[in-house]
Order: C-alpha cells, then sequence, then structure tokens
C-alpha cells in the first residue's frame, strides 16, 4: 500500500517521474518539475511543426519562382514587328498570373545617308537621300520560367530581332 504522500505525488507528476526522485522532492519542487516538462513539450512541438512545414513544400509541388522578363524586338518591317507583339501580347494574356505591361513603343530611329547621284563627280549637283527606319517594341512580363517558354514559342517572322532579359522578381 502507498502512503497518501506517495499517491498525491503520483497524482501531481502523472506517473513521470522516477520513484526515487518521488521520495526527494516536495510539493513545490514538483510543480517546477512538470512546468519543465511542460516547457520541453512545448519545444519538441514547435520543432515538430517546423519539421513539417518543410517537409510540406518538398512533398508538394516547388514553389516556382516568378521573374520579370522584359521582351525587345527590333525590325525594319512595322508590320512584322506589329504581329510579334500582338502574338506575344494575346499569348501572355491566355496563360494565367501573368502580368503584362505594354508593348511601350519606343521612338523610329531614322537613319539617313545623302549621297551624289553621279558616280563620276561631274555634271549637275544632284543628290540621292537614302533612309532606313528602325522600329522598336518592349513589353514587360512578371511570370514563371515556363511560362516565359510557352508565350515565347512561335514562329517569328524575318528579320525581327529578339532580345530577351530575366530578372528575378523581388
Amino acid at each position: 500500500m502507498k502512503t497518501e504522500k506517495e499517491e498525491k505525488i503520483m497524482k501531481l507528476t502523472k506517473g513521470k517521474l522516477s520513484q526515487k526522485r518521488k521520495e526527494k522532492i516536495g510539493r513545490s519542487q514538483i510543480k517546477k518539475e512538470k512546468e519543465k516538462i511542460k516547457l520541453i513539450k512545448d519545444k519538441i512541438q514547435k520543432i515538430n511543426i517546423k519539421m513539417d512545414a518543410t517537409k510540406e513544400t518538398k512533398k508538394g509541388e516547388e514553389e516556382v519562382k516568378k521573374v520579370r522578363v522584359r521582351i525587345t524586338l527590333t525590325c525594319k518591317n512595322l508590320k512584322s514587328v506589329e504581329k510579334a507583339t500582338s502574338e506575344i501580347v494575346s499569348r501572355a494574356k491566355k496563360t494565367e498570373q501573368v502580368e503584362v505591361k505594354g508593348p511601350v513603343r519606343m521612338p523610329t530611329k531614322t537613319l539617313v545617308i545623302t549621297v551624289r547621284k553621279s558616280p563620276c563627280g561631274e555634271g549637275s549637283k544632284t543628290w540621292d537621300r537614302f533612309e532606313m527606319r528602325i522600329y522598336k517594341r518592349i513589353i514587360d512580363l512578371t511570370c514563371n520560367v515556363p511560362d516565359v517558354k510557352t508565350i515565347t514559342n512561335f514562329r517569328i517572322d524575318p528579320g525581327v530581332e529578339i532580345e530577351l532579359t530575366m530578372t528575378a522578381d523581388q
């Protein structure tokens, strides 16, 4: 048979302390020991929650990072540039979670060369004036890397130059 003191100790500690330890400590110390046990349990739960959170991100789909993409189109033919930009913008708007800014029409560069008509330099002084216009469009996108591949995967007219710059979004 157990004494009253032993029974009280068993109730308070719920049998978690060893018998020698129970005999040595009194009620105030039992409360302190219970608090220590409670703190340790809380720490273990916090660690388990952190571990579960890391496991969930590994098990499920990995978070795909968003990137900022700047697409610069340049060409001598206005129709080709407009066709390519409209295709990119329409594809970007069809895909979900893509932010589109543009197309921004940059000022047209006009390259002018003035030359003499006569090859020998004699005769009346007549001049020819040749010019070439360069059209430029800029489109800014914020999307995932796989989305960039689907948006830019189409056929473009010859003469259209595309420059793609990607930076990590913060």
